[in-house]
């Protein structure tokens, strides 16, 4: 699984006018309603919108992979999702499918010391990378923090212990659940999508 500034800040990175092709790979054929599920609900809330590749230079190649992760941004050429086993959830797909959009781990975000703290003895030995905190020059705020968001990390995260979370909120009992958890975007996933890509149209 790969936040403002939560989204990349170089506009060259974004998809133009929020319109992103893709293809669906043959290894992912029997997920493919689940993927299309997925994809509708930026279609529903926001100005993005996936559309079947016809030859552009630039899409999005989706298939099955060794793990849940996407680039952050439009790369240029054919740029893979992966979408390993354990990451065929509705949930989990839209997380992947916001980083291809341009946006990293809310969790990641300069302001979230602010918000959580990181338990980072009980994190899985080589997986710290995904708590390290992003510098304001490298992503672009479009909202408030958001616990709530599809691209934060539930409390037990890459947790050595299961019972103990990696991640707790600061100032409430909350309990933070993962993407795979998830059926719908935040409304705060919505407003930074919109804010990025969608000003003027809604």
């Amino acid at each position: 699984m790969a936040a403002e500034r939560n989204t990349q800040t170089h506009k060259t990175l974004r998809w133009p006018g929020g319109q992103i092709p893709y293809v669906i790979d043959k290894s992912l054929s029997p997920c493919t309603d689940l993927i299309k599920s997925a994809m509708n609900e930026f279609h529903a809330n926001t100005c993005i919108q996936f559309t079947p590749w016809a030859g552009e230079n630039d899409y999005v190649c989706i298939m099955s992979g060794n793990d849940c992760s996407s680039h952050v941004g439009k790369q240029g050429g054919r740029q893979l999702v992966s979408l390993g086993v354990g990451c065929r959830y509705k949930g989990t797909i839209m997380h992947e499918l916001m980083h291809a959009i341009g946006f990293h781990h809310e969790h990641n975000r300069p302001d979230r010391d602010n918000y959580i703290i990181i338990n980072w003895r009980n994190i899985e030995e080589g997986e710290g990378h995904n708590f390290k905190i992003l510098h304001t020059n490298e992503v672009d705020l479009y909202g408030d923090y958001d616990l709530n968001s599809i691209m934060h990390y539930g409390e037990e995260a890459f947790a050595k212990n299961k019972t103990i979370p990696t991640i707790k909120v600061k100032s409430a009992k909350v309990r933070l659940s993962g993407p795979a958890e998830k059926q719908k975007l935040s409304q705060g996933d919505i407003e930074k999508i919109r804010n990025m890509y969608c000003k003027g149209n809604y």
